[in-house]
């Protein structure tokens, strides 16, 4: 009997080992998958994702760099042909076009500064564009064409129209690094951020020139975020950056100015 009871007694002991050890690997497994998922949510669109917020509160985005696509001039310069300077992800596989526009875009909306071409063959008009165009104008290259619809066999008038912004060899960057620029902005606005409805929240780009001095200039808001005293705070705290810049330099190695975004919000 006293033998029996020391084998139950053993068992037991067992028993509450394993199932201890089990607990404790549910809960690495548990740790380890939220941490997974907080990296993968730093990652989208190459875009910081706020660290300081306590669990349960909103995830903002922050994102630095060019308003559109960046292109460098020097490409531009060079170029002959659309297929000079656009990828194949950004153009459908066309034998022919109705014709192919290059407009200047600014404030995000065109502008009738426009220069055209019969087909994927720059004209003399987009060359002279493209050269005088400065650093940091955005444009948009649109290419009509026609196709024919697989389900009505009828000719149907298509389009497609990417935008860039025309950067220089060497971008503006900040000292420390982009991360360190976002952790900086960051930390800065964070009291205003715990007293805001996410909901409400609209992406918020603000523009600014890094000088040839390093220096910022031209701090301006296109979107606004829906709180002004949020919009106020990021201009405030972009233009304490001044000083803080290894600025732009040209394909001649001489420095040059260049105007980036800071784009803020919650979600992705």
């Amino acid at each position: 009997m006293k033998k029996n009871s020391i084998i139950i007694s053993i068992a037991l002991i067992v028993l509450s080992l394993v199932a201890y050890g089990v607990l404790n690997v549910d809960t690495k497994v548990t740790d380890q998958t939220e941490v997974s998922e907080d990296n993968r949510l730093a990652s989208i669109n190459g875009t910081g994702v706020s660290k300081n917020m306590k669990k349960n509160s909103p995830r903002f985005f922050y994102s630095v760099g060019t308003r559109y696509d960046a292109i460098k001039k020097s490409d531009l310069i060079k170029a002959s042909s659309i297929n000079d300077f656009l990828s194949k992800q950004q153009m459908p596989p066309l034998e022919s076009y109705q014709s192919v526009s290059i407009v200047v875009v600014k404030d995000n909306k065109q502008t009738n500064i426009v220069a055209l071409s019969k087909d994927d063959k720059l004209s003399k008009s987009q060359i002279e564009l493209l050269k005088a165009a400065d650093f940091s104008t955005n444009i948009l290259v649109r290419g009509d064409y026609e196709q024919i619809s697989e389900e009505t066999l009828q000719t149907k008038h298509e389009y497609w129209c990417p935008h860039f912004t025309i950067v220089p060899n060497q971008q503006a960057k900040y000292i420390d690094g982009e991360d360190a620029l976002i952790a900086y902005l960051e930390e800065r606005g964070h009291d205003l951020l715990g007293h805001i409805d996410q909901e409400k929240l609209n992406f918020a780009k603000v523009y600014f020139t890094v000088t040839q001095q390093g220096k910022i200039t031209n701090t301006r808001i296109e979107s606004k975020s829906s709180y002004p005293d949020i919009d106020k705070k990021i201009i405030e705290v972009i233009n304490t950056t001044s000083g803080a810049w290894k600025p732009a330099k040209n394909v001649n190695g001489e420095y040059v100015d260049q105007e980036l975004v800071f784009t803020f919000s919650t979600g992705c």
